[in-house]
């Protein structure tokens, strides 16, 4: 990617960024560039060793400063500089510009606005027929009823408590409900923004400043407990059938993340201190909770009825608003 995004210097725009004005900008743009570079490059020369164990991989994630790397890149893309590489990323991304409020992308300021940008007036109509919708656009990483020993499935043939996500233990309050869950994984293309897929009401939130490891689907078959080793924000409260829980984890690169109605939650700072936050919000499906500013994972831990029903299969792609699960006994009534 960064070599793509270096072929579009010419000897004009090196003269320019070489100047005074521009010279401390150059230096956090190409340090960040070559920190994502060689970042990607280590994670594809890593991917391609097949013969590399569990251990091996996570040892090679661990060894770069991930964190810093990603404050670093956080810092390039608030700059007017960024704007020169918008282009470039939403041909790479295959960003669809014609549903994005603002589609002149001489527009947009900052790489960052770019990331951020906020889609056309219903162009992501949601499903109320139905009690549950997608939060985000992304791709269904899986999903499924969450084990007896409150365990989640992070891939298949891998398993993290629920516990070690969401620092607490998850309440049951009826025999006649089960526990489920449903990731999703944003790409760097995504629209950035997430929404409530349900309504509810928010009583809890932590914040746990952790790792910022990457989540992409390779990396998950080979990294244990992911979710639960990187940043995030984890809302729990209730919902008509009882508990109902939704985290927005961070990631390599995305280490910004915001929610709508916490704006003192800042992530990826140097304070590693775990933050927790009493509330009583009152959510509505289709409600903005909040954003990343690039693509990361959205993980999504409720009770509902023993008829409840999941109608998307894994590895294919959603759109925010659209219905995700339904109850079996209305379900088949409407259809």
């Amino acid at each position: 990617m960064a070599r793509v995004m270096f072929r579009h210097f010419s000897i004009a725009n090196i003269h320019t960024l070489t100047t005074k004005r521009y010279r401390l900008r150059n230096v956090l743009a190409l340090s960040a560039l070559l920190g994502v570079g060689s970042y990607y490059w280590m994670l594809y020369f890593g991917r391609n060793k097949t013969s590399m164990n569990k251990h091996e991989v996570y040892e090679m994630v661990r060894v770069v400063p991930t964190r810093f790397l990603s404050r670093l890149w956080g810092r390039f893309t608030n700059t007017t500089f960024s704007s020169h590489f918008i282009s470039i990323y939403a041909k790479i991304f295959k960003c669809d510009l014609r549903e994005s409020l603002v589609s002149d992308i001489a527009k947009f300021s900052t790489l960052s606005d770019f990331f951020s940008r906020e889609l056309k007036p219903n162009s992501r109509p949601i499903c109320s027929d139905h009690p549950l919708a997608a939060p985000c656009d992304g791709k269904v990483l899986n999903f499924g009823i969450v084990s007896a020993d409150l365990t989640i499935e992070q891939i298949k043939g891998r398993k993290y408590s629920v516990a070690s996500l969401l620092g607490c233990e998850v309440p049951h309050s009826n025999q006649d409900r089960v526990f489920y869950f449903m990731t999703l994984y944003l790409s760097p293309g995504d629209y950035h923004h997430f929404h409530s897929p349900a309504d509810w009401r928010a009583k809890h939130a932590i914040h746990f400043p952790r790792d910022l490891l990457p989540v992409s689907p390779w990396i998950l078959k080979w990294v244990s407990n992911i979710f639960s080793k990187n940043e995030r924000v984890a809302l729990t409260g209730e919902w008509q059938w009882g508990f109902f829980s939704f985290v927005a984890v961070g990631a390599y690169n995305v280490g910004n993340i915001q929610i709508t109605f916490l704006p003192e939650i800042h992530t990826n700072t140097q304070d590693l201190n775990t933050k927790e936050y009493k509330l009583d919000n009152v959510i509505q499906i289709g409600q903005e909770v909040g954003e990343f500013k690039l693509g990361s994972t959205i993980v999504l831990v409720f009770e509902a009825p023993k008829d409840f029903a999941f109608i998307v299969t894994p590895s294919t792609s959603v759109k925010c608003g659209e219905p995700i699960g339904v109850l079996m006994s209305e379900f088949n009534m409407t259809t």
